[in-house]
């Protein structure tokens, strides 16, 4: 069972972007997400469950954690006259929240959005047009602070 600590804690606050910064400065690895929307015509979100996500380097080793995360993603299609041009994946954003799998803790929440510390890499040499589209899956390497996204 995932619990909200926050919301229990902190019941006052709204979780505008203000509070999450107050709320990163007391504890940095949990905070609140917002609500993930895609917007744009080519905007899609991509839920991806533990199955998906690899937590990678020493930080994680020796301990059993299990995540899910949202891959919010955009398809720029470029177009000429004659045909299609280009077509590009890339990723807008990630939400991740990290569990132990024994207490089911909430112990690290990561958005790209709101902490510029993460950035992502797009691994798009496997992505075929004959097949489905989305982020198949993600690696998170927690000393880099680099969150691949496998398509």
């Amino acid at each position: 069972m995932k619990l909200n600590l926050l919301n229990n804690i902190i019941p006052a606050l709204d979780f505008s972007n203000n509070d999450i910064k107050t709320l990163k400065a007391l504890k940095p690895s949990i905070y609140p997400l917002q609500p993930m929307k895609a917007d744009g015509d080519y905007e899609f979100i991509k839920e991806l469950d533990y199955e998906d996500i690899i937590l990678t380097d020493n930080y994680y080793d020796d301990k059993d954690f299990y995540s899910n995360a949202k891959v919010k993603w955009d398809a720029a299609i470029e177009t000429r006259s004659y045909g299609i041009k280009d077509v590009n994946f890339y990723t807008l954003q990630v939400q991740l929240e990290v569990f132990n799998s024994e207490t089911d803790e909430l112990i690290e929440v990561i958005d790209t959005e709101v902490d510029d510390s993460w950035g992502t890499s797009d691994e798009n040499s496997h992505i075929e047009l004959g097949s489905t589209i989305h982020p198949r899956s993600i690696e998170v390497n927690q000393v880099d602070k680099i969150i691949y996204i496998n398509w």
